[in-house]
């Protein structure tokens, strides 16, 4: 990715392919989302990367430029690394995305808590997964291509 490309975000994100009422509308996005959308982005091929996307495993290459643009998107410009990975272990207790273990900066997408633009159409949550729903409706799982 060029330092002059700034990630622009495609979708309108408001929850509205979710299970049970919705809440309310929202604009801004989330990590995941962000995440998802320069994945597939082709000009941020050299900051993430797919590992296996059939599995949802990724990769960053420049983790300080995806935390710089993170931070762009979030109007946060004192955004860094560090900053972000404490947003993704955030992640790891809503079973979202999960670190990779013995693969510096590779994380593995577990469920999404709704049907995402940038993916096809996913498969149901498994059942022990729908129990322990919470306040975020996870209506589908990881499937990738």
């Amino acid at each position: 990715m060029l330092a002059s490309h700034t990630f622009k975000p495609r979708a309108q994100y408001k929850q509205a392919n979710h299970a049970g009422p919705i809440l309310a509308a929202r604009t801004s996005i989330y990590l995941w989302e962000f995440l998802l959308e320069i994945l597939e982005d082709p000009e941020c091929a050299s900051i993430v990367r797919w590992t296996d996307k059939a599995k949802g495993e990724f990769e960053f290459l420049n983790i300080s430029e995806v935390a710089r643009q993170w931070g762009i998107v979030k109007r946060r410009p004192n955004m860094d690394k560090i900053k972000m990975c404490r947003a993704m272990r955030y992640y790891y207790k809503k079973d979202i995305i999960q670190k990779v273990k013995g693969r510096h900066f590779v994380y593995k997408f577990l469920q999404l808590p709704y049907n995402h633009p940038v993916l096809p159409s996913p498969s149901p949550p498994p059942q022990e997964f729908a129990e322990r729903r919470s306040v975020i409706c996870y209506t589908s799982s990881w499937s990738g291509e």
